[in-house]
């Protein structure tokens, strides 16, 4: 290996995690591999091992829902205990070649919501949205993600919110 080649294989360290190099897989929706009740496939799970066979460093799952929402498509949940076993078996997938794993976390918006605008969203609603977020990141704590990361862009509810 080339003295070139190998500057870009430095680990990175951010707080006390380590990324064993530079590659990164971003958030990637596959609605296809979700099963309907929003709880991890073996599909997904065969999808991230492909990454973490390939000696990725950092793996953020895709987009995951912290609130239980009448979607249309098969969004991959983080919304309640019962998908805590599925998060589970991800981490193991993508630590077994010792990439680091986060979590992308999202609320879709307006588009599922019974509310049809921001105005029309109670502040105990509100107050409720926004404790999902924070039970979902305990949950992806809980299941040995090493952190999260906000989806607060395409018009999802983050973005709604910060208009």
């Amino acid at each position: 290996m080339t003295a070139e080649f190998s500057k870009f294989e430095a680990l990175i360290k951010i707080n006390v995690k380590t990324i064993k190099n530079r590659i990164v897989v971003p958030p990637m929706a596959d609605f296809g591999l979700t099963n309907p009740d929003g709880l991890i496939s073996q599909r997904h799970l065969q999808h991230y091992q492909r990454f973490a066979d390939g000696e990725v460093g950092l793996i953020i799952t895709e987009a995951c829902a912290t609130s239980k929402l009448n979607e249309s498509r098969n969004t991959l949940g983080i919304f309640d205990d019962n998908c805590l076993e599925g998060l589970a078996l991800i981490v193991q997938t993508v630590k077994k070649n010792h990439a680091v794993a986060i979590v992308q976390m999202m609320n879709t918006g307006l588009s599922v919501m019974r509310e049809n605008s921001l105005k029309e969203i109670s502040r105990s609603q509100f107050l409720a949205y926004r404790d999902d977020f924070v039970s979902a990141a305990v949950r992806c704590k809980t299941a040995g993600l090493d952190g999260v990361e906000l989806h607060a862009a395409h018009g999802f509810y983050l973005n709604q919110v910060t208009e």
